[in-house]
């Protein structure tokens, strides 16, 4: 059995198979559900990434792949834009033995 850690949650852009390639001690499976939608309002941007992975983490996964990542605008006073919410979507994925 692989011990859990929500720091080993990874979030990765690329494939199943890159991320597998990177580390042949801890290998990833695709999880039952084909795709997964987050949402995280910002509110520092150095805590954006922890609070997608304690959220994964939460659902059971221990990381995503094929990962896109979507910041949502809108306009604030004078003009200006702001990042009010991040979307990331992705494949979730189960470390074997998991």
């Amino acid at each position: 059995m692989v011990k859990r850690r929500v720091e080993d949650v990874k979030l990765y852009h690329g494939s199943l198979n890159e991320l597998n390639s990177r580390d042949p001690k801890r290998q990833y499976k695709f999880a039952k559900e084909p795709t997964i939608l987050l949402v995280h309002d910002i509110v520092r941007s150095s805590q954006i990434e922890s609070r997608f992975k304690n959220d994964l983490f939460e659902r059971g996964y221990d990381g995503i792949v094929n990962r896109k990542t979507t910041p949502y605008f809108y306009k604030g006073d004078f003009y200006l834009s702001h990042i009010s919410k991040v979307f990331v979507e992705g494949t979730p994925a189960k470390l074997v033995g998991s």
